[in-house]
């Protein structure tokens, strides 16, 4: 279908902006966490009650970006997810404000879309040379 295409195509350049805006964000803001043993770095003490809501766990980033669970731990290992920590017990967590859209923008979308789906699916195949 045309549109699983589009939604690779708008996943990847939501990828893109995101990894190339931290990027950015990285050279300007000093970090916070440590990421990497080569990295240094400062842990300020923080609640526990604030870690859970601005932070998303791994499993959350992954439906999110429609990546695979094990590609969102790869990029926090490699240290793109700015803020982005380890828990005790090695789970990771990433910042909210990472990414550009909130939860709720996010499940608009995430309907939006199932529509059109919806909609392309009783429409059914169509062939552009029997029109």
């Amino acid at each position: 279908m045309v549109e699983d295409d589009d939604c690779r195509t708008i996943r990847k350049k939501l990828l893109a902006s995101l990894l190339s805006e931290r990027h950015t964000r990285i050279k300007e803001q000093p970090r916070m966490y440590r990421l990497a043993s080569t990295k240094t770095a400062t842990v300020s003490p923080t609640p526990t009650a604030q870690i859970e809501t601005n932070y998303l766990t791994s499993s959350e980033v992954a439906k999110k970006l429609r990546l695979s669970g094990q590609t969102i731990r790869r990029l926090c290992d490699k240290g793109k997810f700015e803020g982005a920590y380890k828990t005790d017990g090695g789970h990771w967590r990433i910042p909210k404000d990472a990414f550009i859209t909130t939860t709720e923008q996010d499940e608009k979308a995430e309907s939006v879309l199932r529509r059109i789906n919806e909609k392309n699916q009783e429409a059914g195949e169509v062939d552009e040379f029997d029109l």
